[in-house]
C-alpha cells in the first residue's frame, strides 16, 4: 500500500502504538473506499482479465503500465501465445485501450474465455489530493467511532471535499470479465 501507517498517525497526530492495529484497518477500509469510488488502484498491480474474442477493450484501473502478454484458445483447444505485434496500447483517448491489429489466429469456439490478457496497472504514486482523501477518510472513522447518532453528534459521513476528489478521479466501468 502507497499510504503508509506512519503518515496517517502523522495526520491524527498519534504517536503511540497501542492503536495501530485500528489505524492500519481504518486505512485499509478507506484505501478500498477510494479505488471502490474511483475505479483506480492505488498502487501498481497485475490484473487478469477474459474476453471472448479478439476485441479491442477499454482496460481497467488506469493508469496502464504495460500489457505482460495476451494468450488465447486456439481452434484446437491448446493454449498460445499471441505475438506481441498482433496488438497495441492505444493511449490516444481519455483511456487505454487495447487494440487488436488485422490477421489474427482462429480461436476455439467451445472456449467462452478464449482471450486472456495480463496488464500491469493503477499508480505508482497516487496524487496527493487522493493520498488526502484517503487520510481523511480513515482519520474520520478514528475520530468518530461511536455507532449511534443523535442530532447533536451526526453519524461519520464522506465528507463534500473526499466526494469531489473522487468524482474527479473516477473513470468508467470496465464491463468485461476481471479475474479476482
Amino acid at each position: 500500500m502507497p499510504i503508509h501507517l506512519s503518515l496517517l498517525k502523522s495526520h491524527l497526530r498519534v504517536d503511540f502504538a497501542d492503536d495501530d492495529a485500528i489505524l492500519s484497518l481504518y486505512l485499509d477500509a478507506a484505501t478500498a473506499f477510494m479505488e471502490g469510488a474511483t475505479r483506480r488502484l492505488m498502487s501498481q498491480q497485475t490484473r487478469t482479465i477474459r474476453l471472448l474474442g479478439f476485441e479491442d477493450v477499454m482496460l481497467p484501473f488506469p493508469p496502464i503500465a504495460s500489457v505482460g502478454g495476451v494468450t488465447y484458445k486456439d481452434a484446437n483447444g491448446a493454449t498460445q501465445t499471441l505475438s506481441a505485434s498482433k496488438y497495441l496500447l492505444d493511449t490516444t483517448e481519455a483511456m487505454t485501450y487495447l487494440r487488436f491489429l488485422d490477421d489474427l489466429p482462429s480461436l476455439d469456439e467451445d472456449v467462452y474465455d478464449r482471450v486472456t490478457v495480463t496488464f500491469t496497472c493503477g499508480w505508482q504514486n497516487p496524487p496527493q489530493d487522493v493520498v488526502v482523501a484517503v487520510l481523511q477518510l480513515a482519520a474520520g472513522s478514528y475520530l468518530m467511532r461511536e455507532s449511534v447518532a443523535t442530532p447533536a453528534a451526526p453519524r461519520f459521513a464522506v465528507d463534500f471535499g473526499v466526494q469531489s476528489v473522487a468524482a474527479r478521479w473516477a473513470v468508467p466501468e470496465f464491463l468485461g470479465r476481471l479475474d479476482p
